[in-house]
């Protein structure tokens, strides 16, 4: 008994001594590293920081396997919290491999002192046939915005790819929407009848926290982004078969929030938080149609609804 007490004694003794061991680059994770989006001489590193240390004005280098220095990052944050996304920009003359066995630095006070060094396989393009893509109104102010719009992904032949529809009205003036886009270079058209009141701006995103791509203040009839998607990872400068819209729905009648996906396809995951971001419902289902009763939350709140689909993925901001 006493030789088990004490054998417990000692793995909790080394259990703690190991989690005294970790530092501070072992709580922070290189979650990936691509090409940015919309800009192919920058390279994205995605990182998660689960550390007490904020790295003081940090700094990223990547280098290839040979040692040489492939994207470094010009400093642009006072540290790193939670999540963020920094950009290295590609050196002059550097050949990039797509793929590669690679060390990435990390550095803080403006490259004074070297903090951490990961060896990482890089994989510069995403392992997808295409990536989600994110249309956005918005208007910023001087007057409520009232209008339907229409948008129009075309090829540079000009031949429309896709399309949809996005509305504002007095209950929302910023509306979204998304399709899963392949790799290439596109030109993305916003139409309206008329030129709504207000500022409107169209922009695009592959995440609605960080990503942001080409936007423009809308211009009734003259409202174009031009769209380089990924293009190192369209070597061809091709565009393939379109890929569907997305098919997921939602929208407020009566204090009733209905979801819904137009192809019969199982919703999965579904989650309702407020404008802060606090989870207010979650729901899984593999119904393709399901409802909340949202009378018990606040009248003309902001809240964001967000849909985990097994083909689509989806999020809109509405108030209530």
């Amino acid at each position: 008994m006493r030789y088990i007490l004490y054998s417990i004694f000692f793995l909790l003794v080394s259990a703690g001594f190991c989690q005294a061991q970790l530092t501070k680059c072992d709580s922070l994770y290189i979650q990936n590293i691509e090409y940015a989006p919309f800009n192919d001489s920058l390279i994205a590193v995605y990182v998660y920081n689960e550390s007490s240390d904020i790295f003081s004005y940090p700094g990223f280098i990547l280098y290839d396997a040979n040692g040489d220095t492939v994207a470094k990052e010009i400093v642009n944050y006072f540290g790193i919290g939670n999540e963020q996304v920094h950009y290295m920009t590609i050196q002059p003359g550097v050949v990039v491999q797509e793929n590669f066995n690679g060390t990435i630095e990390l550095w803080s006070g403006f490259y004074s002192t070297l903090e951490c060094t990961y060896n990482q396989q890089v994989n510069l393009c995403p392992d997808t046939t295409c990536v989600e893509l994110f249309l956005s109104l918005s208007n910023f102010g001087g007057a409520l915005a009232f209008s339907e719009f229409t948008w129009d992904i075309k090829n540079t032949a000009g031949i429309v790819l896709y399309s949809g529809a996005m509305e504002l009205d007095t209950m929302q003036q910023q509306d979204f929407d998304s399709l899963c886009l392949p790799f290439g270079n596109y030109i993305v058209e916003f139409n309206s009848a008329t030129q709504p009141m207000g500022q409107v701006f169209a922009s695009t995103y592959t995440n609605l926290l960080y990503n942001q791509g080409p936007s423009a203040q809308f211009i009734v009839n003259n409202t174009l982004l031009d769209l380089q998607f990924y293009e190192s990872c369209d070597p061809l400068n091709s565009i393939g078969t379109p890929v569907s819209i997305n098919p997921i729905t939602a929208q407020v009648i009566n204090d009733v929030l209905y979801v819904s996906d137009l192809s019969n396809t199982a919703l999965g995951k579904v989650s309702l938080f407020d404008s802060l971001g606090k989870l207010l419902l979650k729901q899984e289902t593999s119904e393709s149609r399901i409802q909340f009763d949202l009378s018990n939350y606040p009248a003309n709140g902001v809240y964001i609804i967000q849909v985990q689909g097994e083909r689509f993925s989806y999020s809109k901001k509405f108030i209530k």
